[in-house]
């Protein structure tokens, strides 16, 4: 199990005016989903990639993956991606959310917990009402550009819009992190918050 997600009850919008830069062009924006993970007796389906797993039938996770992409345009099959490191595969469910409504994103160190932290706070309700309510217990995907990032748990009493997510991050890697989410906004090019702060 990869991190848990913590969210503070935030009021408040905590928004800043958004500042443009001149200078070399911005990368493309990341694409982020946020899914469900598959279940099989209670236990998500998260294959270590090295070798086969009962769990899949004896298959691998790049046999899965090359498989699942070959039948992506059919609407009932699951999705099998690797993670950021290719050590896993992880059997998919529905998107739940995109990172449409993602209003910033920063990294912060949690003296309590001894790690890094990347915090995102959301525009509106949608994490709470769509992800942290009906999936409380379950470990969720986030996923950007193809691939599973963190497969955090989602632990009762999320209420708030800033969500706090746990990934045994060491600090470049929260500010990677970081970075992918915030290019996944609509509007990348809004530099108000700096991932590289924390």
């Amino acid at each position: 199990m990869l991190g848990v997600v913590i969210v503070a009850c935030s009021s408040g919008t905590g928004k800043t005016s958004p500042t443009t830069t001149s200078g070399p062009p911005t990368r493309p924006s990341a694409k982020l989903e946020i899914c469900t993970l598959e279940y099989s007796n209670g236990t998500p389906l998260i294959i270590a990639a090295g070798s086969p797993s009962q769990q899949a039938g004896g298959q691998s996770c790049a046999t899965l993956v090359k498989r699942a992409g070959e039948q992506s345009s059919s609407p009932t099959k699951e999705t099998v991606l690797f993670d950021r490191r290719h050590k896993d595969c992880y059997v998919l469910g529905p998107v739940v959310l995109t990172g449409a409504d993602i209003d910033s994103a920063s990294v912060a160190y949690d003296s309590g917990a001894t790690q890094w932290v990347v915090v995102v706070h959301w525009s509106n309700d949608d994490f709470v009402t769509k992800v942290a309510q009906p999936l409380v217990n379950k470990q969720i995907a986030i996923v950007i550009n193809g691939a599973v990032h963190s497969s955090p748990t989602l632990y009762p009493g999320i209420t708030g819009r800033e969500v706090q997510i746990t990934s045994g991050y060491t600090r470049a890697e929260a500010r990677s992190f970081c970075e992918r989410l915030r290019k996944a906004r609509p509007d990348a090019t809004r530099t108000e918050e700096n991932c590289g702060r924390g």
